[in-house]
């Protein structure tokens, strides 16, 4: 974990076969990107003193993702269901 400017990055080991992700060309070169349903999933699995800022995240996304994805993607990944659980309960506040 990196804390810079107040902010923190964390860096995890990922299965990048198993994302939904694109690669995107920018100014600087070539990225892989993960999907909103994608990242929403991502941000729902946070469990530590980042969780407000991840709903926060999550709250901002949400009315850009495509829902059925988000059900079918979370259900193929490992901790799917509990996150799933927390999108469903985020969706539900702010609707």
């Amino acid at each position: 974990m990196v804390d810079r400017r107040g902010g923190v990055v964390e860096f995890v080991t990922r299965d990048t076969d198993r994302l939904d992700a694109a690669i995107v060309k920018t100014a600087i070169g070539q990225m892989l990107v993960t999907t909103p349903e994608q990242t929403v999933i991502d941000l729902a699995r946070i469990r530590n003193e980042a969780e407000p800022d991840a709903r926060d995240a999550i709250k901002a996304l949400l009315p850009r993702v495509d829902w059925d994805r988000v059900e079918t993607l979370a259900a193929r990944q490992h901790g799917g269901k509990t996150a799933l659980a927390t999108l469903r309960a985020t969706r539900e506040e702010t609707a």
